[in-house]
């Protein structure tokens, strides 16, 4: 049969939907001047990126599949208008005209894979079924799955949790692990994180918890998937019976759903508003500083992804999420970094993890805050024009002019100011004091070279030890105290680059993010909430009849 149009995708588009699979439609609803696609060209994208059909190719269809990524993510459709006019001012092309595009997201109800069976299993089943959601339970023990224990589960698997999980969507699935010890806990974990659940929660106190991370990390599970489990399951409802448990269980899973609640985010934090969720936040660096920034907003509700280069130069590496990089991911005080790619970010970013990309540019991502945290003390390639609002990092920008805000990085009593106006404070070229150390506690490259370590962070080195060398020159400790960062090894640097740092305090926290990048951190938050409260206000004087009833 011969195909009349874009009208094929919509039988593949119902053929997904019937199959209960997540997928967007977009279509090009009106058009003007000269546009590479007519009103009514569609395209179909699923949350891998995949996408059949065009609405014109190029930077525009990029931006729409990025759109229907982030609407497959929150379930709410979009009405995006594009002029195709000046790519300097940030427009997706030249053609000269406008389009409209509405994305339509199919999100199909999401199931509860309940693994363990007992009293509190059973009383999950009932709860979530009597809340519409569909639930398949499994246990390896067959005489717990039976239909006179659990009338009310839609699937019943008895065996492996592989079963289990073969037979569900696991993106779209929300697993409740509540089984009768922590050893069958170690057996399923781990084909539960690799399968990519929407969120796993398991049972038990914190210790028990505590304990089995501690055996799945020495059997090879990666702390960046450990730090996706939310442990102990369930909303604190001071909860004691079986089916007050399940009450908590669900409640949290509907707050998953529904609320916006990121699926890393402590199960006992509030529900923040659903506007921190609808505000992606691109943070171009993730070095230290970013960091804090990132640790702050991730803290608050917002969803962050961070833009990095493929070969770090950062020093303070074990709280940098620029570490995911090299190392895949990273774990730092809670906050979990994860190296992705641009089709995988929103999606890690509903699971409550930071996706790092190497992204030296702009990736092809919709998100209304850009921060340059990449410190490079001058304007780089971050323009004003690049998101509704634009904050930069310390000195070298001019708001009004680069940027729309500006936070102040220089320690002493305006460190993590919000600058409306103006510049921060000029590079003094001379690192803060610290215990009455300044530029001699920072490590530089002798030598052009490809930089080789003997020591590591955290170390406390004696004054003159060798701790590594950088194109055959040694690098020495220029005195006694602590290694707090050095540069990745391997990595090939210039002569006179910072490559280390340290600490004349032996028992400073190498582990803690620093309370300079919390404080910049603390600015960029500000920054962005006052934003968001403008934006609210400018929308009420706009619509003065909308009220509350």
């Amino acid at each position: 049969m011969r195909r009349h149009g874009d009208d094929w995708l919509i039988g593949e588009y119902l053929a997904a939907i019937d199959a209960g699979e997540p997928v967007a439609l977009a279509t090009i609803v009106e058009t003007r001047r000269s546009v590479p696609r007519h009103a009514g060209s569609k395209m179909l994208i699923r949350p891998d990126g995949r996408c059949s059909g065009s609405v014109g190719g190029g930077e525009m269809e990029a931006r729409v599949a990025a759109e229907a990524r982030a609407a497959l993510a929150d379930g709410r459709p979009r009405l995006l208008c594009y002029e195709l006019l000046d790519p300097s001012r940030g427009d997706p092309g030249v053609c000269g005209g406008e389009v409209t595009v509405y994305i339509e997201p199919h999100v199909p109800e999401p199931t509860v894979l309940v693994v363990g069976c007992g009293h509190i299993g059973r009383e999950v089943t009932a709860l979530a079924h009597w809340t519409g959601l569909r639930v398949v339970a499994t246990d390896d023990r067959a005489d717990m799955i039976t239909p006179d224990l659990l009338p009310d589960a839609d699937v019943l698997i008895p065996g492996p949790v592989e079963d289990a999980i073969a037979a569900v969507q696991p993106g779209q699935t929300h697993a409740v692990v509540v089984t009768r010890n922590m050893r069958v806990d170690l057996d399923v974990l781990p084909p539960l994180l690799a399968a990519g659940m929407r969120s796993v929660g398991v049972i038990g106190s914190s210790r028990r918890w505590q304990a089995t991370r501690e055996q799945l990390l020495e059997r090879g599970v990666q702390a960046g998937d450990l730090g996706r489990v939310r442990a102990p399951i369930g909303l604190d409802l001071n909860a004691e019976t079986p089916r007050e448990i399940a009450l908590s269980i669900v409640a949290e899973i509907v707050a998953l759903q529904r609320a916006g609640l990121e699926a890393g985010r402590d199960a006992r934090a509030p529900v923040g508003p659903r506007s921190c969720a609808d505000s992606l936040v691109l943070l171009r660096g993730g070095g230290d500083l970013a960091t804090g920034v990132a640790w702050r907003l991730t803290r608050a509700g917002f969803p962050v992804v961070v833009c990095e280069l493929a070969r770090p130069l950062t020093v303070r590496r074990t709280v940098a999420l620029s570490t995911a990089v090299t190392d895949g991911s990273v774990d730092i005080e809670g906050m979990v970094g994860v190296r992705a790619t641009v089709s995988e970010a929103l999606e890690l970013t509903g699971r409550g993890m930071v996706p790092v990309l190497i992204a030296p540019e702009l990736p092809p991502l919709t998100a209304p805050v850009i921060v340059d945290a990449r410190m490079a003390k001058r304007v780089l390639d971050t323009t004003i024009t690049d998101a509704p609002l634009v904050v930069a990092l310390g000195p070298g920008y001019t708001v009004g002019r680069d940027c729309h805000a500006v936070v102040e990085t220089m320690r002493g009593p305006h460190l993590g100011r919000v600058l409306w106006s103006g510049s921060a404070a000029a590079d003094t070229g001379t690192p803060a004091e610290m215990a009455g150390r300044g530029s001699e506690r920072v490590l530089r490259a002798p030598a052009d070279g490809v930089v080789h370590w003997k020591a590591r962070i955290g170390d406390v080195a004696d004054a003159g030890a060798v701790l590594g060398t950088v194109g055959g020159h040694e690098v020495t400790s220029p005195f006694a105290g602590l290694i707090r960062g050095l540069i990745a090894d391997g990595t090939e640097v210039p002569a006179g680059l910072k490559v280390g740092d340290v600490d004349p305090r032996a028992d400073a926290d190498w582990r803690q993010i620093s309370d300079k990048a919390l404080c910049v951190g603390g600015g960029v938050l500000e920054a962005v909430l006052t934003w968001q409260r403008e934006q609210r206000a400018s929308t009420e004087q706009a619509q003065p009849g909308v009220s509350d009833v």
